[in-house]
């Protein structure tokens, strides 16, 4: 009698262990899959802000902003898209850098940005930033900052943004 309690044990563990094994491949099947649509959402979103600043950037103005007020929760992230146009001698190129000087009461620390980019001359290019609020920042309260696009290391152009922190 207790050799066929046994062998129904073992059976029973085997069977919860196989079907436990087929969970998890099934699970990381899908996470891989989710990984990759990220991935490719990610690539759209910046073709998405190319083609916004083709569209939208005016044929003189150097630096374009997608917004100027951004209302963010508190411990949220969102990405703001730039472009800059490159005016100057015909054939050069020219390296572009973004910088971030923030209002009284806040650090740079809120920001991500891009690494410097050569842009040709006549050529519109997307800059697009991240700006992370740190959790625990007081819902309404507002904040300014001034993004600086800068050409060679000298101030090209600029625009002050406005963050306003979102009530929960």
């Amino acid at each position: 009698m207790d050799k066929k309690g046994a062998v129904e044990l073992s059976i029973s563990t085997i069977v919860v262990v196989i079907i436990g094994v087929t969970l998890l491949v099934l699970g990381l099947t899908f996470v891989r899959g989710i990984f990759k649509k990220v991935g490719s959402l990610s690539d759209q979103s910046f073709q998405v802000g190319e083609k916004m600043i083709q569209d939208q950037m005016s044929s003189e103005q150097k630096f374009w902003i997608s917004g100027v007020t951004f209302e963010i929760e508190s411990g949220e992230s969102i990405t703001v898209h730039t472009g800059i146009q490159n005016f100057g001698d015909p054939g050069v190129s020219n390296t572009f850098e973004l910088k971030v000087e923030p209002g009284q009461g806040v650090g740079k620390d809120w920001f991500t940005l891009p690494p410097s980019m050569k842009v040709s001359v006549g050529e519109k290019k997307a800059f697009p930033f991240v700006i992370n609020v740190p959790k625990g920042t007081e819902p309404g309260k507002v904040f300014t900052f001034n993004i600086i696009a800068s050409k060679d290391s000298k101030e090209y152009d600029s625009q002050a943004i406005i963050i306003k922190i979102a009530k929960e």
